[in-house]
């Protein structure tokens, strides 16, 4: 007896298999990302309104220049470069 090599519906198997990968993996995985992306920048725009407010003596205090506080939000939400400039 021989074993077949061409079965019926192979191929919308594949694209049946494909299409459910896509909604269990793949799809879930780009909404998590988008997700942890929205919260990172939740959290620099709290992190950029707290040291706005802050006097200039405050921010110096802290080390850090007020046409700076941009960088920092994002940098310590996690967003874009590290504080000291390195990639994340």
């Amino acid at each position: 007896m021989t074993v077949p090599t061409n079965y019926p519906y192979k191929e919308e198997a594949q694209l049946f298999i494909k299409i459910a990968q896509f909604f269990c993996v793949r799809l879930p995985q780009a909404i998590g990302n988008a997700a942890e992306c929205l919260t990172k920048a939740a959290l620099s725009t709290e992190i950029f309104k707290e040291l706005s407010i802050r006097s200039n003596e405050e921010l110096r205090k802290l080390g850090i220049a007020r046409s700076e506080i941009p960088r920092v939000a994002a940098a310590t939400s996690g967003l874009f470069l590290s504080i000291d400039g390195s990639s994340v």
